[in-house]
């Protein structure tokens, strides 16, 4: 990793805005070239798994035997194959009723959250990054949906402020729009789009950045009409740059052309910039921390299989046995071209044929060879007629490179874990102790992946949470869950009728006549009489700190050990008492023990 030298960052109050634009910009620039090697090697690792033809000439041979595709599709089923669960439960699992009920809100919100949008599809697309490029990321987004209001009779609304017109994180309303719905869910985050400021490790990075590739339309949404026409669109929509001749300003080349925008979250000012190299006056949007949340980035630590300590640099997986790679694609280069040699050719008396002639034959093929008769005695043996090419030694030489073959690809096994899956595979037939052993053998080199992947998704279960009980609003947290709280002083109202009901008691009715029933509350509001009130359930929900002390959030796969301890535990348990019960129940019976005496004991 090169040394990378950064500026110092301009004061908050500076006027001179292109300052802090070029500050930004030479930043994002510094954190690139400090990544640079793993980014060529990482695209050389999907160029490798893709079999594309132009690729370098250094990862040119690695299609020969793709051995580096199949370890990709067998390793990532094995890490990611269920869809995770959200798991909250009240931390401490004491008679709280308040921490009962956030669980029961957050739990449902946050199933609903995962079945709302293909959630698998978006962690296998990180994971995948993770485990070709080396990295995988990402992040939470909070899409709020407002609805225009109809202003009343003889009323109108006032003029929209020049303000900007929209923001990529938190969407705002405009002034005669109401909110209407809210959701939170999560999105991939390309590896070639991410930025991370320098650190030792995750806790300390300063800033992330995430690029954008935005149309004209696109700019106006974010920064308003005038920054939008003020911004060139300086690359291509894949990304690249665009060439010196092209007419950014065009309107023709809207279509074809993006504006690069850096999206920056600044953790140690607690704000959210948007810079583009093509509009270097300004910021094209700076706004505070939209979404509050208490780590301040929307995204968790990224997925890293090779984690340095002290370097936050990722490390491609494919350089990591790169050479076994090229060893065993120079031996399938060599099988090839030997299994081309070895073809059933050979020459007969007759003709004016050479040697090189009888070489170039195709398989099966006899030619007529020049004074064959002087080289092969004729002594009526049709076999000593003909010159057959021989093919021994190039036989020899394909027994000896698929051997060598075979123990490559088992190194490779070695070095990446894939042997342990395929030591774990177990067959119908064998008894489910000998099954059990090769689950757990097989699980043991790729054990530390599934709990980074478990990590992960609890992490992104930690940030919705947070941002369902920080920014939702408490009718659609009910709303998506379900559930009816009733506010407290409603509560009281409830209750005094219903005890004034209760003391009055049921008036008797007319002789032969059934006397009437008390009034009954419908039974939805019955349960929420009997559930904390609005106040103190949101009170404590909408509090990080409190939250924090009371509600514990993991997946269905960080408890899942928890719950085999405690599961074993019961049923030891349950085991241990039938067996003191069969020992001393028939001396109770007898009357040789106290039943009392056997109780404490």
């Amino acid at each position: 990793m090169s040394q990378v030298e950064y500026e110092d960052k301009p004061e908050s109050g500076d006027k001179d805005r292109s300052e802090f634009v070029r500050y930004w910009l030479n930043a994002i620039d510094a954190a690139t070239k400090a990544e640079e090697d793993w980014r060529k090697e990482a695209d050389g690792a999907v160029n490798v798994y893709r079999g594309d033809k132009d690729a370098d000439n250094v990862f040119a041979r690695s299609r020969e035997f793709n051995i580096f595709h199949s370890n990709i599709e067998t390793t990532l089923p094995a890490i990611y194959n269920s869809t995770p669960v959200p798991d909250v439960r009240r931390r401490f699992g004491d008679k709280d009723g308040v921490a009962r009920v956030i669980s029961q809100l957050l739990e449902r919100n946050l199933s609903y959250a995962v079945d709302s949008y293909d959630f698998d599809e978006t962690m296998r697309t990180a994971l995948f990054d993770a485990s070709v490029a080396g990295r995988g990321v990402i992040r939470v987004r909070y899409k709020p949906y407002f609805t225009e209001m109809q202003p009343e009779m003889g009323e109108a609304y006032p003029e929209e402020p020049e303000a900007a017109e929209g923001v990529a994180n938190t969407a705002q309303p405009e002034i005669n729009e109401v909110l209407s719905y809210e959701e939170v869910s999560c999105e991939y985050v390309p590896w070639k789009r991410f930025r991370m400021g320098p650190a030792d490790e995750w806790s300390g990075v300063p800033w992330i950045a995430f690029e954008h590739l935005l149309s004209r339309g696109e700019l106006k949404k974010l920064a308003g009409n005038k920054k939008a026409y003020a911004t060139s669109l300086d690359c291509k929509i894949g990304g690249e740059p665009a060439g010196p001749d092209d007419e950014s300003q065009a309107p023709a080349s809207d279509i074809t052309r993006r504006a690069r925008v850096w999206e920056i979250w600044d953790r140690e000012e607690g704000k959210v910039i948007f810079v583009a190299p093509g509009y270097s006056n300004e910021p094209l949007l700076e706004e505070d921390d939209p979404l509050g949340l208490e780590g301040f980035f929307p995204i968790p630590r990224p997925i890293q299989w090779i984690n340095t300590p002290g370097n936050m640099v990722p490390v491609c997986p494919y350089s990591i046995y790169r050479s076994l790679v090229e060893e065993l694609n120079e031996i399938t280069f060599r099988i090839k071209r030997l299994v081309r040699q070895i073809r059933v050719r050979g020459g007969y008396a007759g003709g004016q044929s050479d040697i090189n002639s009888l070489a170039m034959a195709d398989d099966g093929e006899l030619v007529p060879f020049a004074n064959l008769e002087m080289l092969l005695a004729d002594d009526g043996d049709i076999n000593k007629m003909l010159l057959w090419w021989p093919i021994e030694p190039q036989v020899k030489a394909l027994a000896q490179l698929y051997q060598q073959r075979e123990q490559v690809k088992q190194t490779i096994y070695e070095v990446t874990g894939i042997s342990d899956i395929v030591r774990g595979a177990s067959k119908a037939s064998e008894t489910a102790t000998a099954q059990e052993i090769k689950n757990q053998w097989g699980s043991l080199r790729i054990q530390k992946m599934q709990q980074e992947v478990q990590r992960f998704a609890r992490d992104l279960f930690r940030l919705k949470a947070e941002i369902i009980a920080t920014k939702f609003q408490p009718e659609t947290v009910m709303m998506i869950a379900g559930m009816q709280l009733l506010p407290q002083a409603q509560k009281q109202a409830l209750q005094g009728q219903m005890q004034m009901m209760q003391q009055q008691g049921p008036q008797p009715g007319q002789p032969g006549q059934q006397p009437p029933q008390a009034p009954q509350l419908p039974p939805e509001m019955e349960k929420a009489l009997k559930e904390p009130s609005f106040e103190e359930v949101f009170g404590v929900m909408q509090s990080d700190l409190m939250r924090a002390y009371r509600v514990d959030i993991e997946s269905d796969s960080t408890v899942r050990g928890d719950l085999t301890r405690n599961q074993k535990a019961m049923s030891d348990f349950l085991s241990g008492t039938a067996q003191y019960i069969a020992a001393v129940g028939p001396a109770v019976q007898a009357g040789q023990m106290d039943a009392q005496v056997a109780l404490l004991s």
